[in-house]
């Protein structure tokens, strides 16, 4: 039998800080929650860098496979080399060959800026790569630039991408003039010029000097520092952000919100550092956004008991706007550490909700719950057919726009409520969702 005891997770109550959500299941799992694929990964957006994984072949190999799977048409052209540790470099160090790589990939690749991606291996027989970097920067024309992606510290692919951006800090210059313009800080695939943040910069005439970690040329970072203001649209921009007060650059949030109330907010709080006119545009669409929301307040109440894992909004937020619309959030995975939801952890704590918190880790676990809490729904990806099999219908939103502000918190809305209004096959997953669970309880 399958119960609250035995499940091995504990409920928000029980949790006094966000570091406190940890996984169910003692085993480490493989593939992306290395911090080196979020590195390998985020390759793709940077023009004019190389990577140099300094590890075992395991190290260059799964990088390879991770790019592949992002762009498996020119993933062998991609800039990313790893020099693989044999014993000799263990015993009497790498400095020798490695500066002669360095110099390889200079003349072959040109880049701007090269990373040393320092991994497990490195950090345990202690190589001095800080040091090497030194000696290295003094003849190479590129700036090399160290993060350290080992999972000793850290259990996130996303936490790679995040100590990746945050890097691009050590090649910035203080700035002691007049301050002009934004930087966005976290962008990744999507082209910001479209989206309605970039539409709002542009239509109050507001220079844009850097777009990182993508736009990360030797120009953009030196231009950084003279920026007013640093937007974060994404979590991986935050760690650079805290780096940047040090230049004298402060910064704001604005994430991938579900709440319109907290969008419409962040807007406002734009327009005071930038000391702009109130857009009466942003009432309007925080008015419609939240219309579309509140559709789901009507829904029956069984089918407003849901478990969330993984959505392209920012997590916690989505569960507290869920909760205030009559939600039941039964558990709440997270997918990985995030500091978005890390700064909402003490909002949860208040908000009454008291689902059961973990780092997801495999669906066995998921399913297990599943059967517990007899969800109506499962926000996040899943085996569909595991899940239906038990009553479960699964809210899925991979063809999610590449937005944030209210165009995306109102997608997400049109497409719960398309999910979840649909009476006859919620009706049909609830009765066999409950059948399932009497029968195997």
């Amino acid at each position: 039998m399958i119960t609250e005891k035995n499940c091995n997770l504990k409920r928000l109550a029980e949790l006094h800080s966000y570091s406190d959500i940890i996984s169910p299941s003692a085993a480490i799992r493989r593939g992306m929650h290395c911090p080196l694929f979020g590195c390998s990964l985020l390759m793709q957006e940077m023009e004019r860098t190389a990577v140099i994984i300094l590890g075992t072949e395991e190290c260059g190999f799964y990088s390879k496979e991770i790019l592949k799977v992002a762009n498996p048409r020119d993933y062998m052209k991609a800039p990313v080399y790893c020099y693989t540790l044999e014993e000799s470099d263990i015993i009497f160090g790498c400095e020798k060959d490695l500066l002669l790589l360095i110099k390889e990939i200079e003349e072959k690749d040109r880049p701007d800026i090269i990373y040393l991606i320092s991994t497990c291996v490195t950090s345990l027989i202690g190589e001095d790569i800080k040091g090497l970097i030194c000696k290295a920067q003094v003849s190479a024309n590129a700036v090399l630039l160290l993060v350290e992606a080992d999972n000793f510290r850290q259990n996130s692919h996303v936490d790679g991408m995040s100590d990746m951006t945050a890097a691009l800090a050590d090649h910035m210059k203080s700035y002691k003039g007049r301050r002009q313009g934004v930087n966005l800080l976290g962008v990744r695939e999507e082209d910001w010029k479209c989206t309605e943040l970039g539409r709002y910069l542009t239509r109050h005439q507001i220079p844009v000097r850097a777009v990182l970690p993508g736009g990360a040329s030797l120009d953009a970072l030196y231009d950084a520092p003279q920026a007013e203001l640093n937007l974060v649209v994404d979590a991986i921009g935050l760690k650079l952000a805290k780096r940047m007060e040090t230049f004298g650059v402060p910064y704001q949030v604005f994430g991938k919100y579900a709440d319109p109330d907290r969008i419409r907010k962040a807007y406002r709080c734009l327009e005071q550092l930038l000391q702009l006119e109130p857009d009466p545009e942003i009432e309007r669409l925080a008015d419609s956004t939240k219309t579309s929301w509140e559709q789901l307040r009507h829904l029956p109440a069984h089918a407003r008991r849901v478990i969330y894992t993984n959505s392209p909004l920012i997590g916690f937020d989505t569960c507290l706007l869920l909760h205030r619309l009559g939600f039941e959030i039964l558990a709440c995975f997270t997918v990985s550490y995030n500091d978005f939801d890390r700064e909402l952890f003490c909002e949860c704590k208040a908000s009454g909700m008291n689902p059961f918190m973990a780092l997801l880790t495999d669906f066995n676990k998921t399913k297990e719950l599943s059967r517990l809490l007899r969800p109506a729904y499962y926000i996040g990806r899943g085996y569909r057919e595991r899940l239906e099999a038990m009553g479960i219908r699964m809210i899925s939103p991979e063809d999610s726009p590449k937005e944030n502000g209210f165009s995306l918190s109102m997608a997400m809305a049109d497409y719960f409520l398309n999910v979840c209004a649909d009476k006859a096959c919620g009706d049909k997953a609830y009765a066999g969702n409950i059948r399932t669970a009497e029968r195997r309880i």
